[in-house]
């Protein structure tokens, strides 16, 4: 049985990003374990993909379907979230942290 500890938010830290249909990146800091990202457009998805200071989004990442939100484990050296629209210009929110 796997054991999950709830989500703790690095308080201060989360980056507003608003998406195209073409990939763009922001930097939220390293040394974090978890990623809450939250679509915040009523309509239109998104996809996004963690990395380092290259990584780019693709339709093939994961989606975020309008209003949606999710926690991801991500590698500590991983310090940028990389996001692509699937129409008009979502914005996303995310907040490093730990836990899920």
């Amino acid at each position: 049985m796997n054991r999950q500890n709830a989500f703790s938010p690095v308080w201060g830290k989360a980056v507003i990003r608003t998406t195209t249909t073409a990939s763009s990146r922001i930097i939220f800091g390293k040394g974090n374990r978890s990623l809450w990202v939250t679509n915040q457009d009523a309509t239109d998805g998104i996809y996004f993909r963690v990395g380092d200071s290259t990584v780019e989004a693709d339709v093939t990442d994961v989606y975020l379907a309008p209003l949606g939100s999710v926690s991801v484990t991500i590698s500590q050296d991983h310090d940028y979230i990389a996001c692509e629209s699937v129409a008009n210009t979502p914005s996303v929110h995310a907040m490093p942290g730990s836990g899920q």
